[in-house]
């Protein structure tokens, strides 16, 4: 059973991987959506950082998370989208959307495998 919301907006908040400030502003479907639960989501935000540090992050977040687990990250590095489509490729994750943000972020979701 997915816990209530109000439990993983604790859970969220409390580690620091959500920009959520309330349980009401957490997603409920879209880009975590197919079944993943709203615990095994993480919003990564690595805006303002150059290579490779974003793909480092996303490294070490991905580690922690079990199979098929969704990670949202931003990232404004221009080398973000080669370096994280090289690192799918390399470690066998699966970029499940990709698109640009306004301003000339890359906002992808990926999921864990």
């Amino acid at each position: 059973m997915a816990p209530s919301k109000e439990g993983a907006f604790f859970y969220w908040f409390t580690l620091g991987c959500a920009r959520a400030s309330s349980p009401d502003d957490l997603p409920v479907e879209g880009w975590y959506g197919r079944g993943v639960d709203l615990v095994e989501a993480r919003e990564l935000d690595c805006r303002g950082l150059n290579c490779p540090m974003p793909i480092v992050r996303l490294s070490q977040l991905a580690r922690k998370l079990p199979v098929g687990a969704r990670i949202r990250i931003t990232a404004d590095d221009p080398a973000f989208r080669a370096d994280l489509e090289a690192w799918v490729r390399r470690l066998g994750h699966t970029i499940v959307q990709v698109g640009d943000e306004a301003g000339g972020a890359v906002v992808a979701v990926v999921e864990t495998r």
